[in-house]
């Protein structure tokens, strides 16, 4: 496991063998089957976007759907990831008890597509990579520290952990018709996870 600056945690999920063989063509036939097109147009008190660059499409898939059809994914969430957020914290951590917002897998799908600049409420958010992207490709996680900006280029099966609550963080566009899938996930500290925000997620879902 790999700290990375101070503010972020890096560990390849497939180099420690824990997931499954065809672990992404699965999540990949998934978003083909179930992921729904959400318009996001920065009116939110997570989004950061600029006002002129406000107005994005994303495909999501809820926690909900995933618990049913990929229950594998969902105990990966649940215990194995909350384990590795307990070990690198001083703090106690539990799953979100908020099924359709606790889990979900993202999709960037075409050129141009990208999403927003933003917050989180989660207290411990993490985020495994599906697909690998690069300089040619788009789609890399850019953080926003200040004056500063770090780009992470997302490989498959890097799963990082961050509170993104306090750092700003988007998708760049994509340069090519090619997916882009993420599964970011939250935790909250035991004992102060509170009702889900209902205009969170009526944003986040339509």
């Amino acid at each position: 496991m790999n700290k990375i600056d101070d503010f972020y945690y890096k560990i390849n999920l497939i180099e420690t063998n824990d997931l499954p063989k065809g672990w992404a063509e699965e999540i990949e036939n998934l978003v083909d089957r179930y992921s729904t097109a959400v318009f996001l147009d920065g009116n939110n008190p997570t989004s950061r976007e600029p006002e002129e660059t406000r107005g994005m499409t994303y495909h999501v898939i809820t926690g909900d759907i995933i618990k049913k059809s990929l229950g594998w994914l969902y105990e990966l969430y649940a215990s194995r990831i909350l384990e590795i957020a307990n070990t690198i914290s001083e703090e106690v951590y539990v799953a979100d008890n908020d099924l359709v917002y606790a889990i979900n897998i993202n999709a960037l799908k075409k050129v141009g597509d990208r999403y927003e600049r933003h917050v989180d409420t989660e207290e411990l958010s993490a985020v495994l990579f599906v697909t690998d992207q690069d300089d040619i490709h788009g789609g890399q996680l850019l953080f926003h520290l200040k004056e500063d900006l770090i780009a992470i280029y997302p490989k498959s099966g890097d799963l990082i952990l961050f509170d993104a609550r306090l750092v700003e963080h988007e998708v760049t566009a994509l340069k090519m018709d090619r997916y882009r899938i993420s599964i970011p996930m939250g935790y909250y500290k035991k004992d102060t996870q509170t009702d889900s925000n209902d205009e969170i997620k009526s944003y986040l879902y339509q």
